[in-house]
């Protein structure tokens, strides 16, 4: 896979913890998405309001892999706080 390269990675996960990082359910697609995260320019997660405060089967990623997450709802201020202090952009 190290032959691949992209300006911009589009994501997609199961669940988003502030402690813990981000998940998804099925090992074999983390693996992949984990090569896709290391080969990519930008980073873009998308995530619906339903993932956020969650935890699901196995970690995809840190927020630090991340440059912006886009989401349909405003989260919480420790969501906006936090992502803020990390420098990632936070689309609602």
């Amino acid at each position: 896979m190290a032959a691949y390269h992209t300006d911009y990675t589009l994501l997609s996960c199961k669940a988003l913890n502030l402690e813990s990082g981000i998940f998804d359910s099925v090992e074999e697609e983390v693996l992949l998405k984990r090569t896709i995260i290391s080969q990519g320019q930008k980073v873009i997660l998308l995530a619906d309001h339903t993932k956020f405060d969650r935890l699901a089967f196995v970690k995809l990623a840190d927020f630090a892999d991340l440059d912006v997450i886009i989401t349909d709802r405003k989260p919480s201020d420790a969501w906006c706080v936090e992502m803020e202090k990390r420098n990632i952009r936070l689309v609602y």
